[in-house]
């Protein structure tokens, strides 16, 4: 399903209605995200940016958001990139490590916003053309509705390619070293 889903959205990326269809996509594959009302803002080959409601279920017992939902809304852009730029190929984004810093409350709409420069990819093409796989890390600033960052997220990803991008026969998902 996530393959078939991934190839549909490669090929929308052209289409006024792509960020539309991606947010429906993210929901059935990643329930968690429609129930917290998270939604693609914008998807464009350098900058992915989400936002959140503050709801009853994203507030936490003081009535501000949560932490963890900041943060699920920082995680999800690096995946987005990848969907958005190697959906086709059938590359899997894995989130590895992550590291957030809190800076002030969250009393409405949570925004996310990261940007990646063309170098970042250049460099995982060739990690994963040469090896099956590849890593890149994302900077994430979440911002409150008036504009102030609420918290900053650093993201490291491992990036998995199926068998037939890999070039001199590379690691297979399941090889032992990971």
């Amino acid at each position: 399903m996530t393959e078939v889903m991934m190839k549909l959205v490669a090929g929308l990326r052209s289409s006024r209605h792509y960020v539309r269809f991606v947010n429906r996509g993210l929901r059935m594959i990643i329930p968690l995200y429609g129930i917290c009302g998270l939604r693609l803002e914008a998807v464009e080959d350098n900058l992915v940016r989400a936002s959140v409601p503050l709801k009853r279920s994203t507030r936490n017992h003081i009535g501000i958001m949560h932490a963890s939902v900041l943060y699920l809304v920082g995680e999800l852009l690096g995946g987005i990139f990848i969907t958005h730029r190697y959906g086709e190929r059938g590359w899997i984004p894995i989130a590895t490590e992550g590291h957030i810093e809190y800076l002030g409350k969250v009393r409405g709409t949570a925004t996310a916003e990261c940007e990646l420069a063309e170098e970042v990819f250049e460099r995982l093409e060739a990690e994963v053309a040469e090896t099956g796989r590849g890593r890149f890390t994302t900077e994430v600033s979440v911002r409150d509705p008036e504009g102030t960052e609420a918290a900053r997220l650093r993201v490291e990803y491992l990036v998995k390619a199926p068998r037939k991008d890999r070039v001199g026969g590379g690691p297979g998902p399941r090889d032992a070293s990971r």
